[in-house]
């Protein structure tokens, strides 16, 4: 049986309303401090939160969650693939991904597949858009997507879901919390295969596509009266899938195994007055296994990649003197990757940095705004400085109100290891890369007027020393610093609820300039739409989302096409003990006749049941 990641979370969705956007709160003076999982470790306030029980239905996994956004491209998507995630057409490297306080991306480089993840017990989703970095992560130029999955002072609960579906796909998925103890176990299996057209225009099926994942979160609450806190959680996943290849290039062998283990001690106390203090300490370890002794790529591939990481991270928040409060954090990393490859052994490691000063100041009760320094060290990198500055100003009650922001920032992002250090056949990486540098200026506006939400963001992006792996020789392909790439855009959203009847859109349109090779292909525009309607125990839902997909025909020619998937489904939720029963149709009209942006084909018609079988609550 195999696990859906946000089955549990999404029950309570049924009735399709609309997602939360980050807005300033109605109030004259600075929040107060809370000692919590949710106690902020930084000033930056999240562009938008996805919070689980406002998740539309049908949005059963993290990369469906992950659509609703604007800018965010979903990748690779197709039944027992890697799934991934881009940002504002940069690619997945340049999108960090957190679970609470812990970046989750694999130091040597390897993308994260979004399957990995341990969401069972998510809460909510935070989507910072832009270069910025969090304390614990590393800068980004595509963003940064925090997972949390909250405080531990949730109601007891527990929960089951089992389903199955079309290419052999089975779910199941179990949530349990009692007293300060949690605890979700996850798993899904695939046998992958599904019909296609190839680039000929020849029927095919696609073979070795199986897969198979477990994941899981355990966390403990040491909270005591309110004056300290501590939550230890241990998070892990193994996923293990054949390697079908580029449609050019299949592969009945191919074998990929990896592993996840991330332990994480976040604290938090108020050592005196309205002084908060915040810290974690935390040790993550990834594996990853690469087998095909095909022999179209001689010598026979049997990679293995184990990475490390431990950090160490201390923030501090300062009582409020009149209408400012000043923050600071200090944060260590240390990375080492262990690579073993048919062209050798590799042992890179590096150690990392960073401390951030800032005051967030609120002179009147409709203006807020932050300013903050951030200075990142590492070594064979050199130190550098980023400032960042937040301006927000809104008029009306929180049911009517008009917002404005405005916001300047700039990160940097490291050269993976990979991408530094790599040796394989006719590919190395380059041990003289610079880091990468963003600026960005933005503006946001969010309109609430009762039901109706709406927002529209404008920005403009620059980087300098992007990273590409680029031709040099006719036999060597080698990681370079390019010159300056800008990307201009707008992302946009609306979300209606009208009782009964819930709708919503989001859409983004993106221009990319970059002298020296072109950035990942991504279409100009992209969007989702979404509608739901709820009538007794009964939730019809559908749903369309737009995606960019890389055609590549049988002379090699490369081009770009927009594909439009529509999904359909319907949740009963009878009244207890019977189970929520679900059932879910997807990609309804796709003709599969293109593959998407890694040149591999995408699954057409599917369909998908589940029961979910849900204890009582509580009562705190």
């Amino acid at each position: 049986m195999g696990l859906s990641v946000f089955t549990l979370l999404v029950w309570a969705a049924l009735h399709g309303q609309p997602i939360a956007a980050a807005v300033p709160q109605d109030q004259s003076d600075l929040e107060p401090l809370e000692v919590s999982a949710q106690a902020p470790l930084s000033l930056h306030e999240p562009d938008l939160v996805l919070k689980a029980e406002q998740l539309p239905p049908g949005t059963d996994t993290l990369a469906r969650a992950l659509a609703l956004v604007p800018g965010v491209q979903v990748l690779g998507e197709g039944s027992g693939r890697p799934v991934l995630a881009s940002s504002r057409g940069l690619g997945p490297g340049r999108l960090v991904v957190m679970l609470d306080d812990r970046p989750l991306n694999d130091p040597s480089g390897l993308p994260l597949d979004l399957r990995s993840l341990p969401l069972s017990a998510l809460e909510s989703i935070e989507v910072y858009r832009g270069p910025l970095a969090l304390p614990g992560s590393q800068g980004s130029a595509g963003g940064i997507i925090r997972l949390r999955t909250g405080d531990g002072g949730a109601k007891d609960h527990g929960s089951l879901a089992l389903g199955g579906g079309s290419f052999g796909t089975l779910r199941s998925a179990l949530v349990a919390r009692r007293g300060p103890l949690e605890l979700s176990l996850d798993q899904e299996v695939s046998d992958g295969d599904f019909p296609f057209v190839d680039i000929n225009g020849n029927p095919r099926r696609l073979a070795n596509n199986d897969s198979a994942v477990q994941r899981g979160h355990l966390a403990l609450d040491l909270g005591h009266r309110g004056r300290w806190w501590s939550r230890p959680s241990l998070d892990w996943s193994d996923l293990r899938r054949g390697s079908p290849g580029l449609e050019q290039f299949p592969s009945t062998t191919g074998r990929e195994h990896s592993r996840t283990l991330h332990l994480s001690v976040p604290f938090a106390a108020p050592p005196f007055g309205d002084t908060l203090l915040r810290g974690t300490l935390g040790a993550s370890l990834w594996q990853y296994q690469f087998s095909d002794p095909d022999p179209y790529l001689p010598p026979p591939q049997r990679t293995q990649v184990d990475s490390q990481r431990g950090d160490a991270l201390l923030s501090l928040r300062l009582p409020a003197l009149a209408w400012v409060r000043p923050f600071a954090f200090v944060s260590g990393a240390a990375e080492t990757s262990q690579v073993l490859r048919p062209r050798g052994r590799q042992n890179p490691s590096r150690l990392l940095g960073s401390a951030e000063g800032g005051v967030s100041l609120r002179p009147a009760s409709f203006l807020a705004a932050t300013l903050a320094a951030r200075g990142d060290g590492a070594k064979g990198q050199g130190a550098f400085f980023a400032p960042r500055a937040d301006l927000s100003a809104w008029v009306g009650p929180s049911q009517r109100r008009l917002s404005l922001r405005l916001h300047a920032a700039r990160s940097r992002r490291l050269p993976s290891l990979d991408e530094l250090y790599y040796q394989g056949a006719g590919i190395r990486g380059n041990p003289a890369l610079l880091p990468e540098d963003a600026w960005a200026l933005g503006a946001t506006t969010t309109g609430t007027l009762g039901p109706l939400q709406t927002s529209l963001t404008a920005y403009h992006q620059r980087l300098s020393n992007l990273i590409r792996f680029v031709p040099v020789t006719a036999y060597l392909v080698e990681a370079r610093n390019l010159r300056d790439a800008t990307v201009d855009g707008l992302e946009g959203s609306l979300d209606l609820d009208l009782g009964p009847l819930a709708t919503g859109a989001s859409g983004a349109w993106s221009k990319r300039d970059c002298a020296g090779a072109p950035l990942p292909g991504h279409p100009r525009l992209s969007g989702e739409a979404h509608s739901a309607l709820t009538l007794g125990p009964g939730t019809l839902w559908v749903r369309a989302e737009g995606r960019g997909a890389i055609f590549l025909d049988h002379l090699g020619v490369r081009s770009e096409e927009a594909r439009l998937l529509f999904h359909t489904g319907l949740d009963l939720r009878p009244p207890r003990p019977l189970p929520t029963l679900r059932l879910t149709l997807r990609n309804l009209t796709d003709v599969r006749d293109s593959v998407d942006s890694y040149q591999s084909p995408l699954p057409g018609f599917s369909a998908f049941a589940e029961a979910v079988f849900q204890t009582d609550q509580k009562e705190d």
